[in-house]
């Protein structure tokens, strides 16, 4: 079988006509194969005028020539047919059929086709042969293109067999498609990402492969129904177990955007059945890499210098890698100067061309997207999200990703506005403001990040410091660091802090907190020696990679921390207020129909904190004494209550008062990520709840206590208002009595 590849772009098509021909070759020789070549490359409109005669002047009757039925059945010589009218200008039409010109005449068609079939056969060969395929292709064009224009000067075709053509057709490619799919196999068994740069050349190949996963897991899944259904839970357990393994093989193969995709879906436990998730988690930090000679021959390429420049640099190479994701593998080295030992990260080859195909293409689809959405917003007047500007920005993201250097210049900012230095010690001072103008406290004490070496680094390899850590969603692991529920439960509430004040103080936070790029480090306590594991040890987070990064502005970073607290506290008005500040309603927006829904969120529980997991760390509530009621302020249920009274509004409604800028589209991301990770650590983790006690910490102190004093005398205020209208409306009821009485 031929391959596209074998040929220049623009032989597509006589690429298609000379693989139909074939089967037609074998099964009905030279002259079906002209016929069939005359009907696949002549036009209709022009096939009926060559072949039918076409419109003609009322001259002589035209020259007839005897035809004949090729093949096993034949027809009786005396059957004639009218010459067509191109014919008659190349052989002419008062010659004497018995003369020489004449018997030529009759000869010549078979001469032409002939000689066409011939022409196509050598086109065929020529594509045939890969091994001169580089030599002989635009040759092969050439000839298979010269083809069709000789057929155009053929008879009538003669008839075709549909239904062997058809076999044959089906067969060829069968055939094909299966040698295709076994070079494929033959080339992922050696490197499962060997098939990056193909697709990324060949949309259609990759999107036959998305066809074909989407067809066997839909398959296996059936399968596994079935069986569970029969009583055969451990087949079904096991066929599920092996479509988890094909699905993340599948994404593996399909692209970097694709394990993205895939370690997305892997923090997210509900998403998707549990033999998934488990092998999609292969995709954080155990995609297959490069080992030996071929992981140093990466390394040195990486460098401008080459091995030179490595050499001058590292020595103890590990050429067995201790991770690898989409991107790049992790290796360690030694420092040649110092000695200090470091881990090395490694880009991918070839991923700058992959992006550029890839993210062409997905830009396309957003523009379509963008289409759809205003044609869908046009008649309720809302404004829906910008998805090319969402994909511009994320093409920004992946683009400053697969350069190293970015990622350095950003993991020392992340250890600046936390205050962290080399070895997990402390900066005397953070970057990081908090609401009250002051710095940040450090947090050396409970997160880490390792320090880089920018002047080491390049754009495909990133020096930094060795970290060990234990994987933050090994279960096991943690549980031979004998690390308690409330350990993990503390972890858990870290992560949330450190993404509390990436959001609301350093306006700069990391957009992929998937397992893969968080661990926990064993940190010896003061006043031990350390040889006791159990009793001498604290966890500290450690956050790795920050290759994707993004950036928020002050007043989206204000209403962020407005919107945490107005869902802590259940208050409509000021979840108005949060999504002014964080710009996200549109200009026209009825602020009734938002105000309703937002109520009814609260009302319903669709939005809420963590109550209960709040009250066990020292926070009260304004309603606790009302019997167990939503906790809308009185205001609020009056805001709600008139809403109502106008009538409902539909979900569609409420949306078009919405809009998304693309930073929320990463907060929203990260987020989720991090609630699949917190959600491994502690059943009971949401972001709201375990970020809340550390407000005090973004607010500072004092501006703390002031807002709490200006709510509690908000607080006063509205039950003062209560008890006044309770008030008034009972004395009104008691002299309408009294007057009634009377």
């Amino acid at each position: 079988m031929f391959h596209r590849r074998f040929l220049p772009a623009r032989t597509a098509a006589p690429e298609l006509l000379l693989l139909l021909l074939l089967p037609m070759l074998l099964l009905r020789g030279l002259p079906g194969c002209c016929g069939l070549a005359a009907r696949l490359a002549v036009p209709t409109r022009l096939r009926n005028t060559i072949v039918l005669g076409g419109p003609r002047s009322p001259s002589p009757a035209p020259l007839s020539l005897p035809l004949k039925r090729h093949g096993r059945r034949s027809c009786s010589s005396s059957r004639t047919a009218p010459l067509p009218a191109r014919a008659e200008v190349l052989f002419g039409e008062e010659e004497d059929p018995s003369g020489p010109k004449g018997i030529l005449s009759r000869k010549a068609p078979r001469v032409v086709a002939a000689a066409a079939s011939a022409i196509l056969l050598l086109g065929l060969s020529a594509c045939l042969s890969a091994r001169i395929s580089s030599l002989v292709s635009p040759l092969a064009s050439s000839l298979a293109a010269l083809g069709p224009s000789l057929l155009r000067r053929l008879p009538a075709a003669a008839p075709i067999r549909t239904r062997p053509l058809a076999l044959a057709l089906g067969i060829v490619l069968t055939a094909r498609a299966l040698a295709l799919a076994f070079g494929a196999g033959r080339r992922r068994a050696r490197d499962a990402t060997s098939e990056w740069q193909r697709y990324a050349e060949h949309p259609g190949a990759r999107g036959r492969a998305i066809l074909a996963m989407v067809a066997k897991q839909s398959l296996w899944i059936a399968t596994a129904a079935v069986l569970g259904g029969l009583g055969a839970r451990a087949r079904s357990k096991r066929l599920r177990r092996h479509a988890g393994a094909a699905f993340s093989a599948s994404l593996l193969g399909l692209g970097p955007l694709y394990v993205k995709l895939g370690q997305i879906a892997s923090c997210r436990k509900g998403l998707l059945g549990e033999e998934w998730i488990e092998a999609l988690e292969d995709l954080q930090d155990r995609v297959p890499a490069r080992k030996g000679s071929e992981a140093l021959e990466l390394a040195h390429s990486a460098l401008p210098g080459g091995r030179d420049d490595f050499d001058k640099c590292f020595v103890d190479f590990d050429t067995t890698p201790l991770a690898a994701a989409s991107l790049g593998q992790v290796h360690r080295a030694r420092l040649r100067d110092t000695g200090e030992e470091v881990a090395i990260k490694v880009q991918r080859p070839h991923l700058k061309k992959i992006y550029d195909r890839d993210l062409a293409l997905l830009t396309a689809l957003a523009r379509s997207m963008d289409k759809l959405s205003s044609l869908r917003s046009r008649g309720s007047g809302g404004a829906g999200p910008s998805w090319t500007q969402i994909f511009a920005d994320a093409e920004a993201i992946l683009y400053r990703e697969i350069d190293y250097r970015d990622e350095a210049s950003n993991a020392a900012r992340f250890a600046s506005d936390f205050g962290l230095g080399i070895g997990g010690t402390s900066n005397a001072t953070t970057t990081a403001l908090a609401r009250n103008s002051k710095p940040m406290p450090e947090a050396s004490s409970w997160i880490r990040t390792p320090h880089v070496y920018p002047h080491l680094s390049s754009e495909r390899l990133l020096v930094q410091e060795y970290v060990p850590s234990i994987k933050i969603t090994d279960g096991p692991g943690l549980d031979a660091a004998n690390l308690t529920a409330e350990d993990r439960a503390g972890l858990a509430d870290d992560l949330a802090r450190a993404y509390l004040r990436q959001f609301c103080c350093n306006l700069f936070f990391s957009t992929d907190p998937h397992p893969g790029n968080l661990g926990v480090e064993l940190v010896p306590t003061d006043g031990h020696d350390g040889t006791n594991l159990s009793t001498s040890t604290r966890p500290r987070l450690v956050m790795y990679d920050f290759g994707q990064v993004a950036t928020l502005t002050k007043s989206q970073a204000d209403g962020i921390l407005e919107i945490i607290e107005a869902i802590i506290d259940t208050d409509v008005e000021r979840s108005i207020e949060a999504f002014q500040k964080m710009e996200v309603l549109v200009e026209d927006a009825d602020l009734d129909q938002v105000r309703q829904k937002v109520a009814e969120n609260y009302r319903t529980g669709k939005i809420k904190a963590n109550r209960k997991k709040l009250r066990q760390k020292g926070f009260t509530f304004r309603d606790d004494d009302n019997d167990g009621e939503s906790g809308l302020l009185s205001a609020n249920k009056t805001t709600a209550a008139a809403a109502e009274s106008q009538g409902g509004y539909s979900e569609s409604q409420v949306m078009s008062s919405f809009t998304l800028p693309a930073e929320y589209a990463f907060v929203a991301r990260a987020i989720s990520q991090m609630d699949g990770v917190g959600k491994s650590l502690d059943p009971d983790f949401d972001f709201i709840s375990s970020a809340a006690p550390y407000i005090v910490e973004i607010k500072g102190t004092d501006l703390y206590l002031k807002d709490e004093a200006t709510k509690f005398a908000r607080s006063c205020q509205e039950r003062l208002e209560m008890l006044r209208d309770f008030w008034t409306k009972g004395i009104q009821a008691w002299i309408s009595t009294s007057t009634q009485n009377k």
